[in-house]
């Protein structure tokens, strides 16, 4: 998928190369299977190297996370959770939106500065964001915050390890995966646990707090 990004990236041409990683960045947002990271990294691999500038690689590709994330955030407040309850999307669901916008009542600033490190799941953090009506100054600090410490680290990678290009993009994969699949399980586990407490209580069980 992320071939022809990649294979423009090593026209070399400072333009180009900053159109790719920008819109690379933007895409991983809007459509989460897409690699962006892998384009990114290959930018850093490319800048290591010596064929591209450090700034634009790093720039360009913060930028369009950047940019993606707001645009998440700009579409979850103009909806609200009105329209997600209704379309009830298999993808996000209107239980996912109520779980969501609860943990953003409380914890929203933890969650929008973790979301680069939660690969699959960033965009639902941002439209949960909008829906819940965070102040855009504070998802603006958080996402620039995660944003930049995840770059960085990814940028290292890509700099540092030269040559070693089907390696580096192996380790990315490899932890997206990861914790893909932990965060995933993660999330049925809460609910299938929700539900059984919501039917224990329901048909008074011990443990309820109604007598059997």
């Amino acid at each position: 998928m992320e071939q022809p990004f990649l294979h423009l990236l090593q026209t070399q041409a400072l333009p180009i190369a900053f159109f790719v990683l920008f819109f690379a960045s933007i895409i991983e947002y809007v459509l989460p299977p897409f690699p962006g990271d892998t384009v990114f990294l290959f930018g850093a691999f490319l800048a290591g190297r010596g064929l591209l500038p450090v700034w634009l690689v790093f720039l360009s590709g913060s930028l369009g996370s950047f940019a993606g994330s707001l645009a998440l955030y700009g579409l979850g407040k103009a909806k609200g959770r009105d329209y997600f309850i209704k379309k009830n999307y298999s993808f996000f669901s209107a239980e996912k939106v109520r779980t969501l916008e609860g943990r953003f009542a409380r914890w929203g600033g933890i969650i929008i500065a973790a979301n680069r490190f939660a690969p699959g799941f960033r965009p639902f953090f941002f439209v949960a964001a909008g829906i819940a009506r965070m102040s855009i100054g504070a998802v603006a600090v958080y996402s620039l915050i995660s944003i930049a410490a995840w770059n960085l680290g990814i940028f290292y990678l890509g700099f540092r390890l030269g040559q070693q290009w089907e390696k580096m993009k192996h380790f990315v994969q490899v932890y997206s995966t990861v914790v893909f699949i932990f965060i995933t399980a993660a999330i049925i586990t809460y609910f299938a646990v929700t539900i059984i407490a919501a039917r224990r209580k329901k048909n008074g069980t011990p443990g309820s707090g109604k007598e059997v």
